[in-house]
């Protein structure tokens, strides 16, 4: 019985990213199964660690890295959305972008979207900001994208991105431990064209 347990834990992270991997190519997207050990696997949280890499071809995004990480190591605030009880794990995707305009001085960069409601929580999103963990962030031109900011309320999610001195962002959401849907996929297409669009006008020694 433990050997059987034991043969199913290292099979699930080979599946997980052979699903995605086959989930992609379903939309449309061109990718391939990458060795283990590769460098891309580096980039996610300190918390977490890399399950397998998958390369995409011909996209703004240039890989995806599924990754493992520990609820009971998370702060409280970094927790977005209900889990089963005494679930210990969690799962998502982060996707890479190679940008060699990216400069930053600091070891690990992060802010996220934030949709603004008409009446609260209750209301309906009516316009997307860019912060840090407590201010505003401005990523012109990347603010005034319209067309972002209306893709991001239809698909209604917030998405995360972090920056590395590597000339390397990384993105994701935390409802997003699984395969993305088409207009999900568009949707990241469109953040990583900003933060390239953006990325020239960067200046991190202000946060």
């Amino acid at each position: 019985m433990a050997g059987f347990l034991g043969a199913l834990r290292l099979r699930s992270p080979q599946r997980r990213c052979q699903n995605l991997c086959a989930h992609l190519n379903s939309i449309g997207v061109a990718a391939q199964l990458a060795q283990k050990g590769q460098p891309e696997e580096l980039f996610r949280e300190p918390r977490e660690y890399s399950m397998g890499l998958i390369y995409i071809h011909n996209q703004e995004l240039d890989w995806a890295n599924v990754v493992q990480g520990n609820y009971r190591s998370s702060r409280p605030g970094d927790l977005f959305f209900f889990r089963a009880p005494g679930q210990p794990f969690y799962y998502r995707i982060w996707y890479g972008i190679y940008d060699p305009n990216l400069k930053i001085s600091e070891p690990i960069l992060k802010f996220r979207s934030k949709r603004l409601r008409s009446l609260g929580s209750l209301g309906r999103a009516v316009d997307v900001t860019w912060q840090n963990e407590l201010e505003p962030v401005d990523l012109e031109p990347m603010s005034s994208d319209e067309a972002l900011k209306r893709l991001l309320i239809q698909v209604g999610v917030d998405v995360e991105v972090m920056a590395f001195p590597d000339g390397y962002w990384i993105i994701s959401n935390r409802e997003a431990g699984r395969p993305p849907s088409k207009r999900i996929w568009e949707c990241y297409e469109a953040v990583a064209q900003g933060l390239k669009r953006s990325s020239k006008w960067f200046n991190p020694s202000k946060y």
